[in-house]
């Protein structure tokens, strides 16, 4: 097991490394970063998600959008929320760090869960407003946690 971690983590840090050099492609930066959440790489996977969706102001401005490359930002975006949520360690991290991630996260997984409506897809939707629901958990616990969620909440369900 030892080893297949050691050359996952080999193989990530190289692909993250080649898509550097590849013009941008929502696709391939929402497929890395799925990969390296599901191989537990939090970081790695926001770094990843949040790239995947560079372009994607440039795109809303446009006329013409596809609606699988809709998909590809809504997945994009939930990986990057889901690896924000990751990064949360309660044992290591001030309380306010933890709901500053936290936020995130629900920012993330808002417009994901946007993106997924764009994309005419309802599971994405679906999906993502479970991970909103429990990034959003420890944010509910505090009444100042309450009120940021306000518009999240909002937002979310108009998607």
């Amino acid at each position: 097991y030892a080893q297949q971690t050691d050359d996952t983590d080999a193989r990530l840090q190289e692909v993250s490394t080649l898509l550097k050099d590849v013009p941008l492609n929502a696709e391939l930066y929402a497929e890395a970063a799925m990969e390296s959440l599901r191989c537990g790489h939090a970081a790695l996977a926001l770094e990843l998600g949040q790239k995947a969706c560079e372009s994607l102001a440039e795109l809303k401005q446009s006329d013409i959008v596809l609606k699988d490359l809709w998909r590809w930002f809504a997945l994009a975006k939930s990986v990057a929320g889901q690896g924000c949520q990751a990064l949360i360690d309660p044992d290591n991290q001030e309380k306010g760090d933890q709901e500053e991630l936290a936020l995130q996260a629900v920012q993330l997984l808002t417009e994901a869960s946007e993106l997924g409506r764009a994309s005419g897809q309802s599971h994405l939707v679906e999906v993502t407003s479970r991970h909103f629901w429990n990034a959003a958990l420890p944010l509910m616990s505090t009444q100042p946690g309450r009120r940021l969620l306000c518009d999240p909440i909002e937002r979310l369900l108009k998607s």
